[in-house]
């Protein structure tokens, strides 16, 4: 330890930032063939929503509710704002991510526009859409927020479970996603809703160019630095691990530069990511930390997953958080998540539509832990968070 923290400290999330034009032809792989390109993973969940407000309206349906966990972001809450609709919560096990196939049904009446299901850390919710179908859902109206997600994971192995035109998806590029630019995400639709797609406005000169976002990115990448991150989470007027309601004022396309630089396959497969990922199950495994309650990727996830952060549920609020102090004091780059479940964070109660009970996010909440997984992590950084985990509870 020196001071305050350590020398050295790992950032939670986000590998270094590459900007790199594609060579050769444009071609997308098969998530994002057809995509529209916005400037953000919020404008292309709210690009979606507006497709279906418009399809439905058509269709004279008057529904304007949008069902999605009672945990996540809340810049889902703000794309569906946006969209000129009411965000609906259905409440998570308390032991997972996600909402049971019983839960997504029993949500679905006639106010019902849509369906939100959210990827987790790079788990997706194996919620079916048949199962939606079934329970009286348009078979349009299913959107999955795959913001979490690696594009390459949604059409390989077992992770591609429908067809490719089964389902809506929006993707983020933004700071710590799976395929990061600091910038920008992207919005794919099912052949019926491609006729009422947005128009989106000319570039007015808001767009990012490249020529920011590559110094943007120099920036980010110096700061995120192991050696100078201890210090750049303590500066409150960067907000580091702060999570609030953020309204989305307009939706702008991608910058076409910018755009060129969308490149999922570039660092893909990434063993060395798959590598880290298995060995901190297995000390897990070898330890057994008394604290732990769940390893989420052994019970949420697939053996092929390709993970943004290593998840874990401990036994109890207390067991958390003295967990992220002893990992954050060896600078070991643990994070809460968001600490809260949706209607808890500020400025989102207000956006949803009338309450509902949400005690198992809240129970997932209070417990939630997450492990970097980051190319800065090393084998004595793993060895040291398993060490730090058994000690929780102690004393």
């Amino acid at each position: 330890m020196s001071g305050l923290f350590p020398v050295r400290a790992l950032p939670p999330v986000g590998d270094p930032v590459r900007l790199r034009p594609r060579s050769g032809p444009a071609t997308e792989v098969a998530p994002l063939q057809g995509a529209s390109f916005l400037d953000s993973g919020t404008a292309a969940l709210a690009f979606i929503l507006k497709a279906i407000v418009t399809y439905a309206r058509k269709q004279g349906f008057a529904g304007s509710e949008v069902l999605i966990p009672a945990y996540g972001c809340p810049d889902i809450v703000s794309a569906i704002e946006f969209a000129g609709c009411r965000a609906r919560l259905v409440d998570v096990d308390g032991d997972s991510p996600f909402p049971s196939q019983q839960a997504w049904v029993a949500g679905i009446d006639e106010r019902t526009l849509a369906v939100v299901s959210v990827g987790f850390l790079g788990l997706r919710d194996p919620l079916p859409p048949v199962a939606l179908q079934a329970g009286g859902l348009a078979a349009h109206a299913f959107v999955e927020d795959c913001c979490q997600v690696h594009p390459m994971a949604v059409c390989h192995g077992s992770q591609w479970r429908d067809g490719p035109t089964d389902r809506n998806l929006a993707f983020s590029f933004g700071r710590g996603k799976p395929v990061s630019m600091l910038h920008g995400g992207a919005a794919r639709l099912v052949p019926d809703l491609v006729p009422y797609q947005p128009v989106l406005p000319p570039d007015d000169g808001r767009t990012v160019g490249f020529a920011r976002l590559s110094a943007t990115a120099g920036l980010y990448n110096l700061l995120r630095s192991p050696w100078l991150y201890g210090w750049v989470e303590r500066l409150p007027c960067l907000g580091v691990g702060h999570t609030e309601y953020t309204p989305l004022r307009s939706l702008q396309a991608m910058n076409p530069r910018v755009r060129d630089c969308v490149n999922p396959q570039q660092d893909w497969p990434d063993q060395r990511r798959l590598t880290l990922q298995k060995r901190i199950r297995e000390c897990l495994l070898e330890s057994r930390p008394k604290a732990l309650a769940a390893d989420l990727w052994r019970t949420a996830g697939r053996e092929d997953d390709w993970l943004l952060r290593y998840p874990l549920l401990m036994q109890t609020r207390e067991a958390r958080d003295e967990a992220l102090t002893r990992l954050r004091e060896a600078g070991l780059g643990v994070s809460a998540m968001y600490r809260q479940a949706l209607p808890d964070i500020a400025g989102v109660r207000q956006h949803l539509a009338e309450p509902v009970r949400c005690d198992g996010a809240r129970r997932f909440a209070d417990r939630l832990l997450t492990l970097p997984l980051h190319r800065d992590v090393r084998e004595r950084d793993v060895l040291s968070m398993c060490d730090l985990l058994t000690q929780v509870g102690r004393s």
